[in-house]
């Protein structure tokens, strides 16, 4: 069965135990780049997009994390010390970090 080389780009990619995985993990517009990166042979590239782009996705799973953990504790520790500066840079790097303010819908608030 013959292969086109794009194809053997990407099985070599998905195969290697660093890449393959955070090319799985990435979502569809992600990988969409990914596979253009692979097909216009530009494999190196290709790689560093992966590592950055999962460092993307990780950070923002982070943020997520962290504000569901805050709003699951009660009222009266959310605030930490009592200082709102702690609560307002929180926020200023959530939407950093996701470009998307907290939304009740997202479980956020």
């Amino acid at each position: 069965m013959a292969q086109s080389n794009a194809s053997r780009r990407l099985n070599r990619i998905l195969r290697d135990e660093d890449y393959g995985p955070k090319l799985v993990r990435l979502n569809r517009a992600d990988q969409r780049t990914i596979l253009n990166l692979i097909d216009a042979n530009r494999g190196a590239q290709a790689r560093k997009e992966i590592l950055r782009l999962d460092e993307e996705r990780r950070a923002r799973n982070t943020v997520r994390r962290r504000a569901l953990r805050f709003y699951h504790l009660p009222a009266d520790e959310r605030m930490g010390d009592g200082r709102p500066d702690e609560t307002r840079e929180f926020w200023a790097e959530y939407d950093r970090i996701t470009g998307q303010p907290p939304h009740r819908s997202r479980g956020l608030l």
